[in-house]
């Protein structure tokens, strides 16, 4: 029989993200429209391609198939000069948000992460990432999204995206382990547009430090990372790193992310949840995504009971995966352009993916057009719609579901 914490509002913890990742409905609707007009003005060009788009809209999340099966019936009709107006109009309203991967490099070592967490022997200067980023502003993108390939904030690019960011009035939402956060960190950057999520795995400071094995002595972490509170008459743990930035920063600003195991279920519902309501905190509930690293390993996954009392409190589903590939541009480290964000460069060429197709940004600093790579590109076009249309969770699907490599597969040219 599994625990239950009442008292806890799902809808609303599930729901109480920072304010900029909270996209208007009606928006994100426009933008769902714009990205169809972009596949079909590019699908179209190939009779094989426009049936196989036609194919993938039908199997689209429910969410969205019947605005996309009427959009696609509607753009049938339209004459060519209509079809080019609104073409060329939607390739500037065609992106929300794009995910910027930065250093391989952490300091921890968890063994659910999808990265290896080793700096790439090439990894982009700040050059290419201005030009990347010049290019998602014209497309419509607001916020820059970085969950890291490791740890954001040892990235020598970082004080330059603030400073880019804040430039262009952008918005910046990062995921760290805070261990990095410190009192001259959190001045700095108290009036930039930064959001953060501060890693919290375990009110307990041992179970936290096996979820995540820092590369420190246990009692270090402990004493130097870890600060005691007192939570309705017991003591937990919290990182140090949220009340040294709520000295700075406000609190719409300082959130906690949290992966929920069968290692620290309890510890999530009982004692993180109710920190980060009692600091007026927000917060990233979400589940193991097996892939890469961890995509056999379900040694700490969920009870069934667990899974179905965890669900309604996490941060996405598979409906958001869905929406968030219309409107989300993903590139990691190393230039490469991808269309899921735990299905990295190494396992989309092991599906045969060329890497070519995937790479947008050159050695030598030449930046291909995001928009033609992202929409024109006949492999990764098609690539992208495959995944884009997916109806689940492409990044935990894709190690274990053989038919979704196939269909992967397919896509590539002969």
């Amino acid at each position: 029989m599994v625990t239950t914490f009442p008292g806890l509002d799902a809808r609303f913890i599930s729901q109480n993200v920072f304010d900029p990742y909270k996209f208007d409905p009606m928006d994100v609707a426009q933008v769902q429209k714009n990205n169809l007009l972009l596949d079909y003005d590019s699908a179209k060009r190939n009779s094989k391609s426009l049936r196989r788009l036609e194919g993938l809209i039908h199997q689209a999340t429910f969410c969205v198939r019947p605005m996309l099966e009427d959009f696609f019936a509607e753009i049938q009709q339209w004459d060519t000069d209509h079809l080019w107006r609104e073409t060329e109009s939607a390739k500037h309203n065609c992106l929300r948000m794009v995910a910027l991967m930065l250093t391989g490099y952490c300091d921890m070592n968890c063994p659910v992460c999808f990265t290896d967490r080793k700096k790439n022997p090439w990894e982009m200067g700040f050059k290419e990432t201005k030009k990347l980023l010049n290019q998602a502003r014209k497309m419509g993108a607001t916020l820059v999204y970085t969950t890291g390939e490791g740890e954001p904030l040892y990235d020598n690019r970082f004080s330059q995206i603030a400073e880019y960011v804040k430039k262009h009035g952008m918005s910046w939402i990062i995921f760290t382990n805070g261990l990095k956060i410190d009192e001259e960190f959190a001045k700095k950057y108290a009036d930039y547009p930064i959001y953060l999520y501060i890693k919290y795995w375990s009110a307990d400071p041992q179970t936290f430090f096996e979820l995540t094995r820092p590369r420190v002595a246990f009692s270090e972490f402990k004493d130097q990372k870890l600060e005691p509170i007192e939570l309705e008459g017991r003591t937990i743990f919290a990182p140090r790193a949220i009340s040294t930035l709520l000295r700075f920063w406000p609190s719409d600003r300082v959130g906690i992310e949290a992966l929920v195991s069968n290692q620290n279920f309890d510890s999530v519902f009982q004692n993180i949840i109710p920190y980060v309501l009692k600091n007026r905190l927000k917060i990233f509930i979400e589940p193991i995504i097996h892939s890469g690293g961890c995509a056999c390993d379900h040694s700490i996954d969920l009870t069934k009971e667990q899974q179905d009392y965890s669900q309604p409190f996490y941060s996405r589903d598979e409906n958001l995966c869905s929406l968030r590939h219309a409107y989300m541009a993903i590139v990691d480290n190393k230039g490469n352009l991808l269309e899921a964000q735990a299905i990295g460069q190494s396992v989309m060429e092991q599906a045969g993916v060329p890497l070519q197709a995937l790479r947008l940004v050159q050695s030598n600093g030449m930046v291909a057009d995001l928009l033609e790579r992202r929409y024109y590109d006949k492999t990764y076009g098609d690539l992208r719609r495959l995944l884009r249309y997916y109806p689940h969770c492409a990044c935990n699907d894709f190690a274990s579901n053989t038919t979704l490599q196939e269909q992967v597969r397919q896509t590539l040219p002969a």
